[in-house]
């Protein structure tokens, strides 16, 4: 792919570059562009990361292809799970180069009511009890660790700013989930590429079974919307 924006792009370079995990980041990339697992500490050190995420950018047509190849990728690996967060990083912060990134997660998860109002009749809404929905999602899972599911869903581009969760409700984010996607198994299937880019898997991988479970009495039938409950 074409770099239209080289600002962005150089500021992207910039931020991993200097990010506390550069050498990891820099042995993700070295593999990405090379297919070899680099262990010289001293040679990824001397790597200039411009080169190699232009290369990356250049030979990866779309954020939906270098997702990809980051996943299989880190299934190389020995250890996965320990780069599974270097994984998240190049992927957020490459992202930023490809425009369907930002028409993806800027228009489709962000519409205008105008939009909404097209896209999605109300007789297709489910609606539900969101009380409801809060107290049988915490009895099937960690409530924190679905927030954190869910924000990397539904606001990928805060993602390289974790702190950023603070500013959404846990209400919101499965409204916004449940406006968004219409089937469970669509839902199943986003939530098992958020929980691979998270640190503990396991755990995660736990929480989003129990966010599974907890949504599938709203798609099998019809209920009635409250006011969401803040956390």
């Amino acid at each position: 792919m074409q770099i239209e924006n080289r600002e962005i792009f150089d500021q992207v370079v910039a931020y991993l570059e200097h990010h506390e995990s550069s050498l990891r980041i820099k042995k993700m990339l070295y593999c990405l562009c090379t297919h070899r697992w680099e262990r010289n500490q001293e040679f990824l050190q001397s790597i200039n990361c411009y080169h190699f995420a232009e290369f990356v950018v250049r030979e990866i047509n779309t954020h939906e292809e270098l997702k990809a190849r980051l996943f299989e990728m880190l299934k190389t690996l020995n250890k996965p799970q320990e780069y599974v967060p270097i994984a998240k990083i190049i992927y957020s912060a490459l992202g930023q180069i490809y425009p369907e990134f930002h028409r993806q997660y800027s228009s489709e998860l962000n519409p205008s009511p105008a939009v909404v109002a097209e896209s999605a009749p109300a007789s297709a809404k489910i609606e539900y009890n969101a009380f409801e929905l809060r107290q049988n999602l915490m009895s099937y899972a960690n409530p924190l660790r679905v927030k954190t599911i869910l924000h990397m869903v539904m606001e990928p581009e805060e993602f390289l700013d974790p702190r950023k969760i603070n500013q959404h409700l846990l209400d919101d984010l499965l409204a916004s989930l449940i406006a968004k996607y219409r089937t469970l198994a669509e839902i199943e299937t986003i939530m098992s590429e958020a929980v691979e880019l998270l640190s503990d898997v396991e755990e995660y991988g736990k929480a989003a079974t129990g966010l599974m479970q907890a949504l599938v009495p709203l798609y099998s039938k019809k209920s009635r919307i409250v006011g969401a409950v803040t956390v």
